[in-house]
């Protein structure tokens, strides 16, 4: 991918530190509206994607955080305006099995990671889920 060899883009994630697949829609979102703006951080409507997902405007912590290395484990894939054919050709890119269930996402994620990333204290966690957190603190990032 890297190589540049992939004939489509996609935004690859890691899964453990995917809140939820709500997050994953507020950073496409938020993608979304930055292209149609003509304000994208990034080179590229996916990489902005990866971006999102962090409370962080620093593009690197960003990427380095919520993208793939080779310790991953589980990947998440988004794709905008996907096509037939697109999945085979990504799996033939990534040793292991594909799922398409949503509960498997909740099962991977590593809550301590995602504490540790968003900064958020015992306190705000008695008040409000850790989702519920990580989406405000999403949110707001650009206000």
């Amino acid at each position: 991918m890297v190589e540049g060899t992939l004939e489509y883009e996609a935004a690859i994630m890691n899964a453990a530190v995917v809140p939820s697949l709500f997050a994953v829609h507020l950073a496409a979102h938020h993608a979304l509206l930055s292209k149609q703006r003509g304000s994208l951080r990034t080179r590229s409507l996916h990489s902005e994607l990866v971006c999102n997902l962090s409370g962080s405007k620093h593009i690197a912590e960003s990427l380095q955080r919520f993208g793939v290395t080779e310790a991953s484990q589980h990947l998440l894939v988004a794709i905008f305006d996907a096509r037939i054919g697109i999945e085979d050709q990504l799996m033939s890119l990534v040793q292991g099995e594909c799922q398409h269930s949503k509960e498997a996402l909740g099962s991977i994620t590593d809550m301590g990671l995602l504490k540790k990333y968003f900064k958020c204290s015992d306190t705000e966690l008695a008040m409000s889920s850790l989702e519920d957190i990580i989406t405000c603190q999403m949110a707001a990032r650009d206000l």
